[in-house]
């Protein structure tokens, strides 16, 4: 992605008080819902399903799975459009618990860097 375009997506991001991640995916969601002429589209998002129990650093396997997601109301005019992914984004935090690298070190009993 050009540099250019990713300040810009940054700073859009910072400004609405959003992930860079859930931006993108509603900028995803909003180029399907104009592809196909529907403010209704369905997408997959990959998640980490790896156990959240000590010693799962050590499992071998992907643990990654593709979920799909329903997003709705996606023919807002553009210049509303920017609220959309903060308020997706607050459906999207509570389907999984967090997974910072704090916590994951925490539970495996190895110190935090």
């Amino acid at each position: 992605m050009p540099g250019p375009v990713l300040d810009g997506m940054r700073a859009t991001a910072r400004d609405t008080g959003t992930s860079l991640k859930s931006l993108a995916l509603a900028a995803h969601a909003r180029a399907l819902s104009l592809w196909t002429g529907r403010d209704d589209v369905v997408t997959g998002v990959v998640v980490n399903t790896r156990p959240e129990r000590p010693g799962a650093d050590l499992m071998v396997g992907l643990y990654l799975n593709t979920v799909p997601l329903r997003l709705t109301g996606l023919d807002a005019p553009l210049p509303n459009w920017p609220a959309g992914p903060t308020r997706r984004s607050g459906t999207e935090r509570p389907t999984a618990p967090s997974r910072s690298r704090g916590s994951r070190t925490a539970w495996a009993g190895r110190p935090s860097t």
